[in-house]
């Protein structure tokens, strides 16, 4: 039998989960999210989009923001499996303090002539 995706979940408050997720982390915000009731049951899948907005002034910092990853996805899915979620999915995608994204960085020089890239933004 096929997995239908069906309803709002029963239990999650995306306000209280976005107040709950604000107080573990300053730095991030919930851009996108889609929440499915699978049905049959009462069982309940997540799909998230983080951006968690940080300053980059150095490879230091975006190391760090990079290691930040994995702790903010185990926290989110726990967050979210605390409340009943069955399966979580979560992509984290750093977005300069200056606002920029650089979730998709230039992986050499020919990418500059390829794409909106700029110097800074090519992975060493």
């Amino acid at each position: 039998m096929p997995i239908l995706f069906a309803d709002i979940p029963k239990g999650l408050n995306i306000e209280e989960f976005k107040k709950n997720l604000a107080a573990l982390f300053s730095l991030i915000s919930c851009s996108h999210m889609h929440a499915y009731q699978v049905w049959p049951g009462n069982s309940f899948d997540v799909f998230l989009n983080l951006s968690y907005r940080r300053m980059l002034n150095s490879d230091e910092a975006l190391q760090q923001a990079q290691g930040d990853f994995a702790h903010i996805q185990k926290q989110t899915c726990q967050l979210l499996k605390a409340i009943g979620a069955n399966n979580v999915t979560v992509q984290v995608d750093i977005v300069r303090g200056d606002g920029q994204n650089i979730k998709n960085r230039c992986v050499g020089r020919n990418c500059l002539k390829k794409s909106c890239c700029d110097s800074e933004n090519i992975v060493p």
